[in-house]
């Protein structure tokens, strides 16, 4: 993040490529007409990273890696590294496009197209993919349910919880910029799937996350990649982690000894 962050929001206007000192706005309204940002950046920063990987189909890498996304067009989920056979359509795509596709977020990043298809955020259907790792653990790897340990790491987002709504009526307009639509649906799915994790493996799921306070919030908006945004970021880190081994150090403990097998 502190060393790409900048280079992928980079919220400056720009003529033929060339970037101008005027900035989008950033929040809801700077996203309103068009996603501000382009996948350029992002490409060239996960080249930069992951060198010839990158050409590579997901399932050629060195450990099994997945990565979800949603075939807008014909309204499909998608994971991206899968062994199921109801993914062999994808099986081959390369891992460049793969990231390209699952971070593709609705009002943030264009879709992005490989050949037929059109690719929005994995987020919609899994902003917790605990449960996309079970199933593939289980069915295309046929591992039994008890042999099942799921780290579950959040990403501090600011929760919604709590918020208050006047009684009415709202329209789409309100719903989608007053009340949040995007990220209220996320967020409840991303709880969901813990509770079914939770109840179907027991202690063998562990969910690992921080609450950010007002104030660090401030600085957690997904196109944030200041400096402070990067400090808050590593500061609720450190905190989840402790707060982790305050509570559940001999759970934590069994899962950092885990050998897979």
């Amino acid at each position: 993040m502190e060393r790409n962050g900048p280079r992928i929001f980079d919220r400056r206007y720009s003529v033929a490529g060339i970037p101008l000192p005027i900035r989008k706005p950033r929040g809801p309204l700077g996203r309103i007409i068009r996603a501000p940002y382009d996948t350029r950046n992002l490409r060239d920063s996960t080249n930069d990273i992951l060198g010839d990987a990158a050409s590579r189909p997901l399932a050629a890498l060195k450990r099994p890696v997945l990565l979800t996304a949603v075939e807008a067009s014909q309204i499909k989920p998608v994971v991206f590294g899968s062994e199921l056979q109801t993914m062999a359509a994808f099986k081959n795509t390369s891992t460049l496009d793969s990231i390209l596709a699952t971070t593709a977020a609705p009002t943030f990043f264009p879709t992005h197209h490989v050949g037929p298809n059109v690719f929005v955020d994995g987020g919609l259907i899994a902003n917790s993919p605990a449960m996309v790792g079970v199933t593939e653990a289980i069915h295309a790897f046929g591992a039994s349910l008890n042999r099942v340990r799921v780290l579950s790491i959040g990403t501090a987002a600011p929760s919604r919880s709590g918020t208050r709504y006047a009684p009415g009526a709202p329209g789409s307009l309100q719903w989608v910029i007053g009340r949040g639509l995007f990220l209220t649906a996320m967020e409840a799915q991303e709880h969901l799937v813990q509770e079914e994790a939770s109840a179907i493996l027991g202690p063998n799921f562990l969910h690992i996350d921080a609450a950010p306070t007002g104030d660090e919030s401030k600085f957690l908006e997904m196109d944030d990649a200041s400096m402070q945004a990067a400090v808050t970021l590593k500061n609720l880190a450190e905190r989840s982690v402790a707060e982790v081994w305050k509570t559940h150090s001999v759970v934590l403990g069994d899962f950092l000894r885990h050998q897979a097998q």
